[in-house]
């Protein structure tokens, strides 16, 4: 936004409203060209942020879990439920192969925590005390 009456409310105001910068006049042309610049790079960054959840969204959807019968139903009923469930952190176990990180996948990406960053932790990597704080945090 761009105005000749500069004052703090108009711009907080602006800012607000969804302005990306709020410039007043005299400007000065290269501040200016900064400014439009970076305005041009955000919304590109955004557009690319967007493009990606819903890619991920896609690519780990419940397309990826193969079955039809009684249980993989069963199964997507769950992992549903958990995904709208609000649950931060989640244990998965089960039999090397089994598909565990296709359903960490499915439940994020298909949460409202899609938009945060998915953490995958193979606890068999881990020594215990290791694994226990990084489940459960720790004290200094």
């Amino acid at each position: 936004m761009m105005t000749a009456y500069s004052n703090v409310e108009d711009a907080v105001e602006a800012m607000r409203l969804g302005a990306f910068d709020y410039v007043s006049k005299p400007f000065k042309m290269d501040a200016l060209m900064l400014t439009v610049g970076k305005a041009l790079e955000t919304t590109r960054l955004k557009r690319e942020v967007r493009d990606f959840r819903a890619q991920m969204k896609k690519q780990f959807g419940f397309d990826r879990i193969l079955g039809q019968c009684e249980s993989m139903q069963r199964l997507f009923d769950m992992i549903r439920d958990v995904a709208e469930s609000g649950a931060s952190t989640i244990f998965l176990r089960g039999e090397s192969g089994t598909g565990k990180d296709l359903v960490a996948k499915a439940i994020h990406y298909n949460s409202d925590r899609a938009n945060r960053p998915f953490m995958n932790i193979t606890c068999t990597a881990l020594s215990e005390s290791l694994l226990e704080s990084e489940l459960f945090g720790h004290e200094r």
